[in-house]
């Protein structure tokens, strides 16, 4: 409590024999020392020792105050204890408080720390992410630093050192001035960050809101004018496999005396300005002890050097390295940690950053956007790689595989960081990787989607970008090369000897993704040797021979319409050969990104049965000899073709209760802020596509070939296109009891062309246009939109009558009678007694006068 009053504070002993004890409370919990955070510009000064009580370490946070451990401080342990002092606090609280904004400063006259940072403690990987967005100094006048031991030379390392930051982000300038005491460990000035899990790159909103924070640039200078220097190392910046990102200011070292260890490296190879910057980093010494590395100015002399490879990867939980080996860390076992290793065996001098966030996506509805992550702007604006890594996109399965709003948000969003990624000027090379296996089985609906929407557009977008610049943007497909070793389970195999969930790799799985993301950035290697995409893919239940890992082919089919789905050559046409009795636990989600897809029934009783309520077409589709099962008996499952071609042959059958939509389901359009799964909009919920609609079989309840909204914040689409239908004389549609889902348009706008040619239709009327659904007050439905054209066309001999918009003396044709009473409503106020509403509208205006002019006119042709 002291540090929070207006004023200095000096601890002293009473005697040469005072002391400060830390114990353990009466409940055995291990004390610490913290103050107030600092309010006033006070400095609190220590000149007595402290005596630690039991063998335990012991963490000093001075919380942003000033503090001086004066001539008569000195840490006695008697038990082994170990003391450690950090200048923040520690960052487990909220955003705001683990980021500083005042100076303070840090002197230290004696004593022994284990440990030393002037900035934050992040002991947990789940704690937040703060920077010290203010001028700090450092004095060292005397003390002992760090254990003696072998410091790991590699890039990437997890141990406590001596440095100014602290386990946070040195974001202003900074002074760190040693006129004495003994360093046994490496001296840096921007700490190790340690692990950055996802719910601290989530959390950290403060920092990833503003470059202040999150942006080393201030100013550096470091003033060495004693002490001796044990440790190998003094650099300007702790790399290690987490969020290592740049040290954008200048970088001064003055060395004037001091005594270090033979080959004592001073480095200065994470200080590189932005592109256009003029800062640099120099240094001024005259020991023989010492080797300077990559700095632009050496003792006034211009230096010239190497870059090292910079490495970003970027992803979600597997990036990260989470998994279930829980003797190993996300630092070293991760795959980005792994590339790292091979690399440094290989004697390449490598960086990486890996800014892999767990959960996290292209989507909002992930609940860890990637853009909102303190991740993305570290490593865009950052980490300028030479290299950079995408392993990302299945957490956003659902939404892509869902709706034609999520399919395009998706590729936008993915398009457009890789872009951001490939156009930083020192990038030569971004490797899109193709999502790998995980669990998939009948019942997991994430991996259908997966295959059937995330992967083709990771290949859609790779190819498009490859188009643009092959030598940078190159596709690497990671299902394909770890495809033989997920069979085997050698993915998934913990230390322990046990597989567990299938989806985040174990130790020795992350040692693979490491070997080929290695092999495809330094070996050329992008893909397994032998091609296993196929254009006839063979699926077949267990009890007609099939097996999960099966290759997909006629002696050997695939049990899982996942793995089917997988082996399907990408921008081809494809047949898709089933056997038995096909169940799949959830909706069917069928692929997009192929030319056509053919889906025929290679045994009597073949059947493709949905347990969820959709089966959404991804491409132009058909299928044959086949039997159609809704499983879900409550709702039906209704066909969603987006627009695509489909067909039915004669030989299709259907059971249970269907629905059918040729365009596309549409569901709630709100502010993404929101994170809706939907991503409905109106511009998503249109389509100009012209496509063509075969049914010769088949039973529907619901029908349209349109859209269908499903909530009353559902967006209106527009369809502009020329569908052309065929209904043949063995289909039935039945329509509800109620007769308003069954129509030829669907809820949307109409201004293209819809052919419609019925053999059969089972209600009496047959409506233009679906009955309206429920509309909410943000979402406007304006009957003026509807200026486009439908033909119906009967068979021979089949009589029915068809209700067109705009028909209001209901004879079953336009005529210049309609338009004469559309003109008459537009002048005395529309008569519902005497006419049929004009597109369940019962208010005209001049613009109804021309649509029913134009529809007339384009009905007389």
């Amino acid at each position: 409590s002291i540090a929070d009053r207006p004023c200095d504070a000096t601890i002293v002993g009473a005697d040469e024999d005072s002391y400060i004890s830390i114990g353990v409370t009466t409940s055995g919990t291990n004390t610490n020392i913290a103050f107030a955070r600092s309010v006033y510009d006070n400095t609190i000064t220590f000149d007595l020792p402290f005596k630690l009580v039991g063998s335990d370490t012991r963490i000093f946070l001075g919380r942003y105050n000033n503090i001086v451990f004066g001539d008569n401080f000195d840490v006695i342990a008697p038990d082994g204890g170990k003391f450690e002092f950090y200048g923040g606090l520690r960052s487990n609280g909220t955003a705001e408080d683990c980021i500083c904004t005042t100076p303070y400063s840090i002197t230290v006259n004696a004593g022994t720390f284990s440990a030393f940072s002037a900035g934050n403690n992040r002991s947990s990987a789940g704690y937040l992410l703060g920077s010290i967005a203010a001028p700090i100094t450092v004095t060292i006048n005397g003390g002992t630093f760090g254990e003696v031991k072998d410091y790991s030379t590699s890039n990437n390392k997890n141990y406590k050192t001596f440095d100014v930051s602290g386990q946070s982000i040195l974001a202003d300038d900074a002074t760190l001035i040693i006129n004495g005491g003994t360093f046994n460990c490496p001296v840096y000035v921007q700490g190790r960050l340690y692990t950055v899990d996802s719910s601290a790159s989530q959390n950290s909103t403060v920092t990833a809101s503003n470059r202040d924070y999150y942006a080393i640039d201030g100013d550096i200078n470091v003033i060495i004018n004693g002490g001796t220097f044990n440790g190998g190392m003094i650099g300007a910046y702790y790399t290690q496999g987490s969020y290592t990102t740049l040290m954008r200011g200048n970088y001064n070292v003055t060395i004037n005396g001091g005594t270090f260890k033979e080959g004592t490296i001073v480095d200065a190879t994470q200080v590189k300005g932005y592109e256009g910057s003029d800062t640099k980093a120099t240094i001024t010494y005259n020991d023989d002890n010492i080797t300077p590395v990559r700095f632009d100015v050496v003792n006034d002399e211009v230096n010239e050097y190497d870059e090292p490879i910079r490495v970003t990867f970027i992803g979600a939980s597997i990036t990260q390295g989470s998994n279930s080996d829980t003797t190993s860390t996300c630092i070293d076992h991760s795959f980005p940690s792994v590339f790292l290793k091979l690399a440094e065996e290989a004697g390449k001098e490598v960086i990486i950053g890996n800014f892999g966030v767990g959960g996290s996506g292209y989507l909002q509805s992930t609940g860890k956007y990637y853009p909102d992550m303190v991740a993305w702007p570290m490593a865009s604006e950052e980490s300028d790689p030479t290299f950079v890594f995408f392993q990302m996109g299945t957490n956003d399965a659902t939404p892509t595989g869902g709706t034609n709003g999520g399919k395009m948000l998706f590729e936008k969003n993915y398009r457009d960081m890789v872009l951001t990624m490939g156009n930083l000027p020192d990038t030569e090379k971004v490797f899109l990787t193709r999502s790998f296996y995980r669990n998939t089985d009948k019942s997991n609906n994430k991996d259908l989607r997966s295959a059937s929407y995330v992967r083709p557009i990771q290949d859609q977008v790779a190819a498009e970008l490859t188009q643009l610049d092959a030598d940078k943007y190159i596709p690497v497909d990671l299902y394909g090369l770890t495809l033989d070793v997920a069979e085997t389970d050698e993915l998934f195999i913990t230390s322990y000897g046990t597989v567990h969930e299938r989806l985040h790799p174990s130790r020795g799985g992350y040692a693979i993704l490491g070997q080929h993301c290695y092999n495809a950035a330094f070996e050329g290697i992008y893909g397994p040797e032998e091609n296993y995409f196929l254009t006839d893919v063979y699926l077949a239940t267990e009890e007609e021979g099939g097996r999960h890992f099966g290759k997909g082919t006629k002696d050997d089919p695939t049990s899982d319409l996942t793995m089917a789905v997988s082996y399907m050559e990408w921008n081809t046409e494809v047949t898709l050969h089933v056997s038995g009795n096909y169940a799949c636990a959830s909706s069917l989600i069928l692929p997009y990104g192929l030319k056509k897809l053919t889906i025929v029934g290679e045994t009597e009783d073949a059947s493709f049965a949905s347990g969820s309520t959709w089966m959404r077409i991804g491409s132009p589709t058909k299928f044959d000899n086949i039997t159609l099962v809704a499983a879900d008996s409550a709702n039906g499952t209704t066909i969603i073709c987006n627009y695509n071609d489909f067909e039915l042959t004669e030989t299709v059958k259907t059971t249970g209760l269907w629905h059918f939509n040729a365009g596309y389901n549409v569901y709630g359009y709100v502010d993404p802020a929101t994170k809706a799964s939907s991503y409905d909009t109106p511009e998503s919920a249109s389509s100009d596509n012209d496509c063509t609609i075969i049914l010769n079989a088949g039973t529907f309840t619901k029908f349209s070939l349109g859209n269908y909204r499903y909530a009353e914040k559902a967006p209106v689409g527009t369809y502009s296109g020329t569908l052309n239908a065929t209904i043949g004389e063995n289909v039935t549609i039945l329509a509800d009891g109620s007769n308003t889902y069954a129509a030829i348009n669907g809820h949307n706008y109409l201004t293209g062309t819809i052919n419609a040619n019925l053999a059969s239709w089972a209600k009496t009327d047959i409506d233009t246009y679906l009955t309206p659904t429920k509309y909410n007050e943000i979402i406007v439905y304006d009957l003026h939109n509807n200026d486009g054209n439908v033909f119906v066309n009967f068979a021979d001999g089949f009589e029915k009558k068809v209700n067109y918009m705009g028909d209001f003396d209901n004879n079953g044709s336009l005529t210049v009678k309609d338009l004469i009473l559309t003109i008459e409503y537009v002048l005395n106020g529309f008569d519902s007694t005497k006419a049929s509403s004009y597109y369940y509208g019962t208010v005209n205006s001049l613009q109804d006068v021309l649509n029913v002019a134009k529809l007339i006119n384009a009905q007389s042709k």
